[in-house]
């Protein structure tokens, strides 16, 4: 087909078309899909210009094994920030393997990414708009704490579409769990701490809204208070939050109210730390009667991670 056969036709494309999974030098010439996309735009042959959805499992299916569909995700494996960087970001592939290897992972789902709606079930349109395009400021993108860059989206839509899927196989099997995530940092029109969508808010409200849940209740045990967990619920009366954190070790600066903060010092043993939800939880899950549990494990309340954090684990 001759290329002005194009013109004026619609094209599809995707920004992760940029993303580059292989060494510079590789065989496979990758760019090229990104470079044609540029070629044709600046050639005037371009169209409207149109940007896919991820397709989800039952359509990969149509011309895959479920064996080979089910294996995980692969964005989990994306690195999005220079090896050093302050974030532990393998960590999540690294524990999925843990998982398998110890055969404590039973059956294994891949997620969607979310689409636009249910990010903003959580997010101002604008915040959304802003990072997915990256047009974010670079006031903004230091308050997260991670450059951006395609791979930035990406890895962050797996995460949080990982939480949707979470939740909805919770409520289908009892239980469910994700290897990723816990951004509860994000607030609704901004990120922070390494976390850019709050993925288990975004995850509450899409069960709400799709699977007729009621109450939900977070349980919050990171080292750090789940601020904007906090602050994005509110003024939601369907929503009980409760995070139990360190009360002294500097982060976030400012604290949102949950509708339970408990806080402890640091050097807190396990035996304090676990009277303290031995007493707690119980009259939660009474009193509130949830029918979702979102628990978030947190990643860094194990004393030899932080010099700040608890004496536990």
């Amino acid at each position: 087909m001759a290329c002005s056969a194009l013109s004026g036709h619609p094209v599809v494309y995707h920004p992760d078309m940029q993303i580059q999974p292989v060494a510079e030098g590789h065989r496979f010439p990758m760019p090229k899909d990104h470079l044609l996309y540029l070629a044709l735009c600046e050639e005037g042959l371009a169209g409207s210009t149109f940007t896919p959805a991820y397709p989800d499992r039952d359509t990969l299916l149509l011309a895959h094994t479920p064996d080979y569909v089910d294996s995980y995700h692969p964005d989990m494996q994306i690195q999005p920030v220079a090896e050093g960087h302050r974030f532990p970001m393998p960590k999540d592939h690294l524990l999925y393997l843990a998982l398998r290897e110890e055969g404590l992972a039973g059956s294994t789902f891949t997620p969607a990414y979310p689409d636009r709606d249910t990010l903003l079930l959580a997010h101002t349109p604008d915040y959304v708009d802003s990072f997915l395009e990256g047009r974010l400021s670079a006031s903004a993108m230091r308050s997260i704490g991670l450059p951006w860059s395609p791979a930035l989206v990406q890895r962050t839509l797996v995460g949080t579409g990982s939480a949707v899927l979470a939740a909805r196989l919770a409520l289908q099997y009892g239980v469910a769990c994700m290897c990723n995530g816990g951004t509860h940092h994000a607030h609704p029109s901004h990120g922070s701490g390494w976390c850019v969508f709050n993925d288990q808010a975004v995850a509450a409200r899409a069960a709400q809204r799709d699977a007729g849940v009621g109450k939900v209740l977070f349980v919050d045990l990171d080292v750090h208070q789940g601020d904007g967990t906090a602050a994005i619920f509110q003024d939601d009366p369907s929503v009980f939050t409760f995070s139990l954190h360190c009360s002294n070790q500097g982060f976030p600066a400012r604290l949102q109210a949950s509708d339970l903060d408990v806080g402890l010092p640091a050097g807190t043993g396990d035996a304090e730390y676990m009277a303290v939800l031995q007493e707690v939880l119980p009259g939660l899950l009474a009193n509130q009667r949830p029918d979702l549990v979102m628990y978030n494990a947190g990643t860094c309340a194990y004393t030899k991670l932080l010099p700040s954090c608890y004496r536990i684990f």
